[in-house]
């Protein structure tokens, strides 16, 4: 078994793992919200929005990390600051839940 064995190869496989995964709306409490675009996204609430919809696309926690990383390096956030650990965590638990 090698790694690719881990990976969907096609978009039915991706679209079943989407569909179980919650979407992080869900995930995200609206006092979480109000700091992620406040903190993060420095008031910007299409930014916000485009990014949740954008992670809720990524069938795995690898891809996602990557994206959160972009966005807080494009953003000069520090990824271990409370808010981007914040968003993190609850990205993590949508692939990883407790």
């Amino acid at each position: 078994m090698n790694h690719a064995d881990f990976y969907p190869t096609n978009n039915e496989s991706i679209n079943k793992i989407l569909s179980q995964l919650v979407d992080l709306n869900q995930l995200i409490s609206n006092e979480d919200k109000n700091n992620f675009i406040k903190y993060i996204f420095y008031g910007n609430l299409k930014d916000y929005q485009r990014t949740i919809n954008m992670l809720n696309l990524m069938n795995n926690w690898k891809l996602a990390h990557k994206m959160l990383s972009l966005v807080f390096s494009e953003k000069n956030i520090n990824e271990n600051g409370k808010h981007a650990a914040r968003l993190s965590n609850i990205v993590f638990s949508r692939y990883y839940p407790v």
